[in-house]
């Protein structure tokens, strides 16, 4: 059955269509949309020297999951549309294998938060907050090129992640909603997936993937509403996918992230505003050239509590390996 990948002609010719199909999400968790998180596949192990770009596109209707969008009170209601453009590499390092990025987002939200008879409303546009990152390999993930790539066997793989968001977004604190946040972020994260499959091309491959992580945040000394800082306390956050390939060029899974913590304070007074929330959702990949995929995913808050996000999204990446 994999003959077709041990023909090295053969597999230089299908270069880009193998590195979109491993790798067609590997932005890493800072460049994951508005509505999803990390996504599916997003940390597998790609050949030496990969390189993509992303393009994504999401929208979503509620409160959202993700931290890079700054104030959502409790009550709020906002919808959000978001574009990201992301670059991707993966290299070598003392033999260890690397994924480096950079991500910019733009778009625009808008909503309105209710408190009694008060209702406050806005929108805002333009930058969003701006992030880095880098993933090493540490155990199932050795640096290989692409003749070597093909016949690694899959199994037990595990990284280390560090994201570090910028406050490069809009923001004006007599806005209470902003598409920036005004306070640095970074995420650690220990990527963990199985791989079930002759090698990392089987068009019949199963992964089962984990990724807990961590969320750290700096002050937002400009806070809406007459606050001199705003702070927040770490957050947790578990997310997982099963997914399986349905022939060469498709794949699906189904996604669970979990959150808990986040809850913030203002000049030290407690907001009550603690996560503890579950999201569900699934997704679709579909490797249409031989240098560029589509990944289409929808996702939606399943369990929550009083002060969690809520709401459901939908976003698209286009991806192209170079």
């Amino acid at each position: 059955m994999l003959s077709f990948y041990s023909n090295w002609s053969i597999f230089r010719s299908r270069w880009g269509l193998l590195s979109l199909a491993i790798v067609g999400l590997c932005v890493l968790g800072g460049s994951r949309a508005y509505a999803q998180q990390d996504g599916a596949r997003a940390y597998f192990l790609a050949p030496d020297g990969t390189r993509i770009m992303a393009l994504y596109g999401a929208y979503q209707t509620g409160r959202p999951l993700d931290f890079r969008i700054g104030s959502t009170p409790v009550n709020s209601k906002l919808s959000a549309g978001v574009g990201i453009l992301a670059y991707i590499q993966s290299f070598s390092l003392a033999g260890r294998y690397v994924t480096a990025l950079a991500t910019l987002p733009v778009g625009s939200l808008g909503g309105s938060v209710t408190a009694g008879s008060l209702r406050v409303e806005n929108s805002s546009s333009g930058l969003g907050d701006a992030q880095i990152g880098m993933m090493v390999g540490l155990y199932g993930m050795p640096a290989l090129k692409p003749q070597d790539y093909i016949k690694h066997q899959p199994g037990l793989s595990v990284g280390a992640l560090a994201i570090a968001g910028m406050p490069t977004g809009s923001y004006n604190r007599k806005k209470i909603f902003n598409l920036g946040t005004n306070r640095w972020s970074l995420k650690l994260g220990l990527p963990i997936a199985y791989a079930i499959g002759q090698s990392l091309v089987d068009p019949a491959l199963v992964t089962f993937e984990l990724i807990p992580s961590i969320y750290l945040f700096t002050a937002n000394n400009a806070p809406f509403g007459g606050g001199n800082r705003l702070t927040s306390e770490p957050a947790l956050q578990l997310e997982g996918h099963v997914t399986r390939n349905l022939t060469r060029t498709v794949w699906v899974s189904a996604d669970a992230v979990y959150q808990f913590g986040a809850g913030t304070k203002t000049d030290g007074v407690s907001n009550n505003d603690r996560r503890n929330v579950l999201g569900l959702g699934a997704s679709l990949g579909w490797t249409f050239t031989s240098t560029s995929s589509l990944i289409l995913s929808y996702s939606v808050i399943a369990l929550r509590n009083s002060t969690s996000p809520s709401g459901q999204g939908v976003r698209a990446i286009l991806t192209t390996a170079f």
